[in-house]
């Protein structure tokens, strides 16, 4: 299976091998293998995996620059669908973190909730953040209805700061508005209108 080795001088290739028996049953004749078959999950090892996500989500690179960029520093034969599908499994590997994450900032005191529009190549949709200043939480929807937040704060008791937007104003929690906005609407009103006394 194709892999990457990082090292203290840099990146190469690296193939892995992996050495398994299957068994055989004396009694109905059925081959099996064992439980736990790490070459079954993905045909990219694991190092591999994270390089392309990495690049993917933190460098912010386009789906075909990553698979151009490994097939020519590697020498790979990747083609661009290959990111969409690590990118996928991936989002599975990692659910239950995120659902741990989300559980955390519910159960917590204190919730920062905020949203902002995007640009995607079909449509526009909204990435929402929920944050406690030491975990953070996003989400995508594509209407700016505040339907799906007030869902996921399903159970949450402590104080939310948000912004004046009024989609939060029906959330039954205890609210603080942010004091960054309130400044900067403050700010925005004297220079809007600096002779209004």
């Amino acid at each position: 299976m194709p892999d990457l080795r990082f090292c203290r001088d840099g990146v190469k290739r690296w193939v892995v091998r992996f050495l398994f028996r299957n068994y055989l049953c004396n009694h109905c004749g059925a081959r099996f293998y064992p439980p736990e078959r790490p070459w079954a999950t993905s045909r990219l090892g694991s190092q591999l995996r994270a390089y392309l996500i990495y690049q993917s989500i933190e460098l912010r690179l386009p789906q075909e620059t990553i698979a151009r960029s490994l097939n020519q520093l590697f020498g790979f034969d990747f083609q661009d669908r290959i990111v969409v599908r690590q990118k996928t499994r991936a989002s599975q590997f990692y659910e239950s973190t995120y659902e741990a994450i989300l559980h955390k900032l519910v159960a917590g005191d204190l919730l920062q909730v905020d949203e902002t529009k995007i640009h995607l190549k079909s449509r526009d949709g909204f990435v929402w953040v929920f944050t406690n200043l030491e975990e953070v939480f996003y989400f995508y929807t594509e209407t700016r209805e505040g339907t799906r937040a007030r869902a996921l704060m399903e159970g949450f008791n402590g104080v939310l700061v948000s912004d004046f937007y009024s989609a939060y104003d029906s959330f039954t929690c205890r609210q603080q508005k942010c004091l960054i906005h309130l400044i900067r609407d403050l700010n925005d009103a004297a220079l809007g209108e600096p002779f209004n006394e």
